[in-house]
């Protein structure tokens, strides 16, 4: 049975506010490997964040001038000002968490007549004594849909006032509330690892992304469409605002974090071969986005997700399910080495997130681990940016069969491990970029077929500017994989290429 243990409030000391996710909710229902996965993992990321950074607290903006506030080297505030966004009591965030777990239940049983939200009183008694179990839902419900239903419950938080880590537990809690009230299937090791890791990713991904949007100071035709916009990409954000009047404030300042952006939209031809041997599969339409958060370049004190980058890939056949991938990653403590102006270097710990699911496998990965980014002007014009990450995998599926996925129930592994990440680009004064990327996975199925599995890719691409943020281009993708049951062990290999028309945003602020 489920043990809920809560240790003091939510004070500002630094050691319980990195404890407080991991001591909110640990299940112990007997010694469980999903559990001992997630709690080794958990005081992992908190430990090793508060190793790399002395105090990751954003500064108290309340004691400031509110029409003067500290600004970074963009002119943007770095965090939001308490004033205008103060913590409302716990019960609130809670009571928002629920109920947004009965909006879905409601969704999945009355609209979408799903047979597990058949729930009874004697359902939860059975998963509140019973055992948990590695459920077989489908990779698109257990690491995009789960991950979703955790960001929103985290939002629920963020946007009632709580900072990163002190909405963590409220993602912990809506997870752990569906698994025993909003299904008549058995809680899941998968889903109480996977929802509030990776919704916690994607919650201060959208709150980020949300309060670049907002501006108070708007009115009118444009008010509406901010509004409208962030209510969008953060659902439970939009209803708290329009439930504390917040759509309707003017205020004559900036009064939520902002960083400078770089949106990067790509939509061309994807080819797929047969193999390895080019012009011999078949071509999709596709469409891709990049958003990159943040200037990891700026001396400046940081706090979690100071920086991220997200992209998203869609390719379009009638045979398969759109999204193709999804990767990036987010800051959760870092620093830049030394107090130089011209900073070249940034240490840091990230969480990443990895969704493949092509023609040619099925996987996704939660990475949580070190990493280094740096910038080298090799020229008048000419630079070259790098980053290089090493991250534990707490949770990753990865494909039990060839080909993509086409079943809603579970066709992968649960697997951990370990991920490897290089990215480089060289921008020749503006008009030429040359980049190369290489992830590798190493893990180890625990449940399904057993064993080592390999999962390496190399993406090395080119773009051309055309004229101002406009460029054409081209991506190899390499893919290798050895994670198919096989006797004689065999790597298999597949290429595929995008031709794309891409436009660049850089450096968008207000």
């Amino acid at each position: 049975m489920a043990q809920i243990i809560f240790f003091g409030d939510f004070g500002h000391a630094n050691l319980w506010q990195g404890l407080l996710p991991l001591c909110c909710a640990i299940l112990y229902a007997r010694p469980l490997s999903g559990m001992r996965i997630f709690t080794s993992f958990t005081c992992f990321l908190f430990f090793f964040s508060r190793l790399v950074a002395q105090d990751i607290r954003s500064p108290d903006y309340s004691l400031q001038d509110s029409t003067q506030p500290f600004c970074n080297s963009y002119g943007q505030l770095p965090g939001d000002i308490p004033a205008y966004n103060k913590r409302e009591p716990l019960i609130y965030p809670a009571l928002k968490v629920l109920a947004q777990n009965i909006t879905t239940w409601s969704i999945t049983r009355f609209a979408l007549s799903k047979g597990y939200s058949k729930v009874s009183l004697s359902s939860w008694e059975k998963n509140i004594k019973g055992s948990w179990e590695w459920d077989n839902d489908g990779i698109q419900s257990n690491f995009i849909g789960h991950p979703y239903e955790g960001a929103l419950s985290f939002s629920c938080a963020r946007s009632s006032g709580y900072d990163f880590y002190r909405s963590i537990p409220f993602s912990i809690g809506g997870s752990l509330l569906w698994e025993y009230f909003g299904e008549n299937e058995k809680p899941s090791y998968n889903d109480i690892i996977s929802t509030p890791l990776a919704g916690t990713f994607f919650g201060e991904i959208m709150y980020r992304i949300g309060s670049n949007v907002l501006d108070d100071r708007k009115h009118g035709t444009e008010r509406t469409f901010r509004e409208v916009l962030a209510a969008l990409v953060d659902p439970p954000r939009g209803f708290s605002r329009l439930m504390q009047g917040r759509t309707r404030r003017q205020v004559n300042t900036q009064i939520y974090q902002q960083e400078p952006v770089d949106i990067n939209i790509s939509s061309g031809i994807h080819m797929v071969n047969d193999g390895t041997v080019f012009g011999t599969g078949h071509a999709n339409a596709m469409f891709n986005v990049q958003y990159v958060y943040g200037d990891p370049f700026e001396s400046r004190r940081r706090k979690p997700f100071d920086m991220f980058s997200l992209r998203a890939d869609f390719s379009y056949s009638s045979a398969r399910k759109p999204l193709d991938c999804i990767t990036g990653y987010g800051l959760l403590a870092g620093r830049n080495p030394g107090q130089q102006d011209d900073n070249r270097l940034f240490l840091g710990t990230f969480e990443h997130f990895d969704y493949w699911n092509n023609e040619f496998f099925v996987m996704s990965a939660i990475g949580l681990g070190g990493g280094i980014i740096s910038r080298m002007p090799i020229g008048a014009g000419t630079n070259l940016r790098s980053s290089l990450f090493a991250s534990l995998v707490p949770l990753a599926g990865t494909s039990s069969r060839p080909g993509g996925d086409t079943a809603i129930f579970r066709d992968y592994n649960y697997s951990s491990g370990m991920e490897l990440k290089m990215e480089t680009t060289l921008d020749i004064r503006k008009e030429l970029s040359i980049s190369f990327a290489a992830y590798y996975y190493l893990v180890h199925a625990f449940y399904g077929y057993e064993g080592n599995n390999m999962v390496a890719l190399l993406r090395p691409g080119f773009s051309l500017k055309v004229f101002n943020g406009l460029s054409v281009g081209m991506e190899e993708l390499i893919f290798y994989n050895d994670n198919f049951p096989d006797p004689n062990d065999h790597v298999h290999v597949s290429t595929e290429q995008k031709i794309f028309a891409r436009y660049a945003w850089e450096k968008i602020r207000k």
